[in-house]
């Protein structure tokens, strides 16, 4: 048997982190004197830290390592698990690269945060519009909506549909929530008997953002300081127009449009 501090030299376990796992109830030494309350650990349980403190530089979670200590002890295959994990760290990677490519571009531009003053707001009578739509509330906003437009616009491209303009976005609460984002994604058609909805007439603000997606907070804020200037009022859903595919368009040439329709005057 190793006491507490000779088991965390072999398996590299900081005492702090073995006291820790036992409070849980992840990892509990093999014995506790009841008198001296000192821990003892077996040889058995050597693979078991060493497991621990592999995949802890893993970077996956005590509720992911639990099961896989659970699959190892049983002799199944980690395999499953393990890739899970990969693909998660992927995401990661990906989400941190895009933090690391907004800051790159963000002190190249040394972007003041200020309302663009060629960003003109232009009031627009749209009409009526037939269209095919899917609405969910995402969880993972910034990671979800892009592969939920490119799916929906694939799988009616494959159907053949003829669509009769650019690919909106209606968001349907107020503020900003990644985390539960309430979004409808829309294709106008040009034949009628094959639309799912219709996106109703409306008066409306206008904007057109050119540029890398990320840079329309300026869009946005020149909109609503049009709109609260001129006392005008807001009529949820606001939309956002797609004139062209990212996956084939550079960056400094996409073209969105930020549509917020208004409430009829009197």
């Amino acid at each position: 048997m190793y006491t507490i501090g000779q088991f965390s030299r072999i398996c590299r376990l900081t005492v702090k982190a073995l006291r820790h796992y036992e409070t849980i109830g992840f990892f509990k030494p093999a014995l506790v004197q009841k008198n001296t309350q000192y821990r003892y650990y077996s040889p058995e349980q050597i693979v078991q830290a060493e497991l621990i403190r592999t995949f802890r530089e893993f970077g996956m979670p005590l509720k992911t390592i639990s099961i896989a200590l659970t699959l190892y002890q049983g002799g199944h295959s980690l395999e499953k698990i393990m890739e899970e994990h990969r693909q998660m760290l992927l995401r990661q990677n990906d989400e941190l690269n895009g933090k690391l490519l907004k800051l790159t571009r963000w002190l190249e531009k040394e972007k003041p945060l200020i309302i663009k003053p060629n960003l003109t707001t232009s009031i627009k009578l749209i009409p009526e519009l037939p269209v095919i739509s899917k609405r969910a509330i995402l969880s993972n906003m910034p990671e979800q909506l892009p592969k939920m437009m490119r799916n929906f616009h694939g799988e009616f491209s494959n159907k053949g549909i003829c669509c009769n303009g650019p690919l909106v976005n209606l968001y349907h609460k107020e503020g900003f929530d990644p985390a539960c984002c309430d979004v409808e994604v829309a294709l106008p058609v040009a034949d009628p008997t094959q639309a799912t909805g219709t996106l109703p007439a409306v008066r409306a603000a206008s904007c057109t953002h050119i540029g890398s997606y990320d840079g329309h907070d300026d869009a946005y804020a020149s909109i609503f300081a049009w709109v609260n200037t001129e006392g005008e009022k807001i009529v949820y859903p606001i939309r956002e127009l797609y004139y062209n595919d990212p996956a084939v368009t550079p960056p400094e040439s996409l073209v969105m449009e930020i549509v917020i329709p208004l409430q009829e005057r009197e």
